[in-house]
C-alpha cells in the first residue's frame, strides 16, 4: 500500500549503498511487482531521512540473450506505519511509432549522491531507448533526470543519423539548479559521449 504523507529525520550526512540482488525479491513485495523486473535498488540516507530508491526495468520479452522492456520505472520510497511513503517516481514507455523496442536504465551513469553539500542526496537517473535491427539502430531517445529537492529536472536527446531528427532541450527550470549540479552534469554528458559516441547535440 502506498501512502502519501512525510516523515523527517534529521541525518547529520548523506550516504548511499547498492542492494545485493537477493534483496530485491523483498523489496518487489514491498512494491508488489515481479522481483525479475527489478533492475538496482539504492539505500540512502539524508538530512530528509532514509529511503530506498528502486530501479524497475519492465520485461516484455526475452529473445535469446536479450531481454526487452517495454517500460522503465524510479520510485523512491520510504517505510511507515507499515506501507510505503513515495517521495517521487519516474515512469517512461516505449514509443513504437519511432520503432524503439526496449527501454533500459544505463545504471553506469546513475548516481545518489550530494552533488552541492546540503546534505541532501541528488539522485541522477539515466536511460535509453533501443530500436529495432531495422532501423539499424539510427534512432534512440535518451533522458538525464536530476531530482533535486524533490523537483525532477530532465535533459531530453534524440541521437540519429539525420541532423533534422536530432535533438537536445533542457527543462525551462533547468537553470534554477546549483552551479555544482549543472557542471557535473555537463561533465557527465561528455563522459557519455566519449563512451557511447554519442553526439547530444541540436542538429
Amino acid at each position: 500500500m502506498l501512502l502519501c504523507t512525510f516523515k523527517i529525520s534529521f541525518a547529520q550526512s548523506s550516504s548511499s549503498s547498492i542492494l545485493q540482488k537477493s534483496e530485491h525479491t523483498a523489496i518487489a513485495t514491498q512494491l508488489e511487482e515481479n522481483p525479475k523486473d527489478i533492475r538496482r535498488v539504492y539505500y540512502l540516507s539524508d538530512a530528509s531521512g532514509d529511503y530506498q530508491l528502486a530501479l524497475m526495468e519492465k520485461i516484455s520479452k526475452i529473445n535469446g540473450k536479450d531481454t526487452l522492456h517495454n517500460s522503465i520505472r524510479a520510485i523512491c520510497f520510504m517505510e511507515d506505519h507499515g506501507g510505503n511513503l513515495v517521495k517521487w517516481d519516474i515512469n517512461d514507455y516505449i514509443d513504437k511509432s519511432s520503432g524503439e523496442i526496449s527501454l533500459v536504465f544505463w545504471t553506469r551513469y546513475c548516481t545518489a549522491t550530494d552533488l552541492d553539500g546540503d546534505k541532501r542526496i541528488d539522485p541522477v537517473i539515466v536511460y535509453a531507448s533501443a530500436s529495432s535491427p531495422e532501423d539499424g539502430d539510427n534512432y534512440q531517445r535518451i533522458r538525464i533526470i536530476t531530482v533535486y529537492k524533490g523537483k525532477k529536472y530532465a535533459i531530453r536527446a534524440t541521437e540519429c543519423v539525420l541532423d533534422d531528427c536530432r535533438t537536445l532541450s533542457r527543462d525551462k527550470d533547468f537553470a534554477k539548479l546549483p552551479v555544482s549540479i549543472k557542471t557535473y552534469l555537463e561533465k557527465l554528458m561528455q563522459r557519455m559521449r566519449d563512451d557511447q559516441g554519442l553526439i547530444l547535440h541540436n542538429h
